[in-house]
């Protein structure tokens, strides 16, 4: 049994994947893995070289900070997905 009463603050969501890893659900972090760095990050490299975006540090934040939401969201779907399966 999982106790969420500690997951209402927004640094108890960011925990997420490390439950998954805790219960050994570790391929949910592998596919979480592989959608963030094997489609984000390479999607948005190809727009930065094809010269959509310019390389700058607000470009580099921005780019981590939206990798990191996707990231989120992958976390909370997988969660959702191994809730299912318990």
């Amino acid at each position: 049994s999982i106790d969420f009463s500690r997951f209402s603050t927004p640094t108890g969501v960011g925990s997420l994947s490390n439950i998954l890893i805790g219960h050994g659900k570790i391929h949910y972090c592998f596919v979480m893995s592989l959608i963030v760095n094997l489609i984000y990050y390479p999607i948005i490299y190809g727009f930065m070289i094809k010269g959509v975006f310019a390389p700058s540090v607000t470009f580099i934040c921005m780019m981590f900070g939206f990798g990191m939401v996707i990231h989120l969201g992958c976390s909370v779907v997988c969660f959702s997905m191994c809730l299912k399966s318990i």
